[in-house]
């Protein structure tokens, strides 16, 4: 399990890049969980307990808040692609550094 935070990450490696500085990541959402935290189980995907209930939005805005907190960007730059209403979602998560651009060039 990785700690927390991932301020000095090399996002390079992180995820799937996409063209708009972000990466996608596939998320498994253990709700009604004792506590929150996020665990890496490959490149790009994730598992994430969160305490809310899997009802009206409550562990979609607990998931967005524990994965903000995880990749220390603004919760409100991170997007649910796929899967509102299931347990496995899709996320795009912002480059808190801007330079995957980079990456695509070369």
């Amino acid at each position: 399990m990785f700690p927390f935070s991932l301020e000095h990450t090399n996002w390079s490696q992180l995820g799937k890049r996409t063209s708009s500085n972000s990466m996608l990541i596939r998320v498994k959402v253990q709700t009604r969980s004792s506590q929150e935290k996020v665990e890496q189980l490959d490149i790009d995907e994730y598992k994430v307990w969160v305490a809310a209930p899997p009802a009206d939005g409550e562990a979609n805005a607990a998931l967005i808040e524990t994965l903000a907190d995880y990749f220390n960007v603004a919760p409100s730059l991170i997007k649910i692609k796929s899967g509102n209403k299931s347990s496995h979602k899709l996320v795009e998560i912002p480059d808190p550094e801007g330079d995957l651009s980079e990456e695509f060039d070369n």
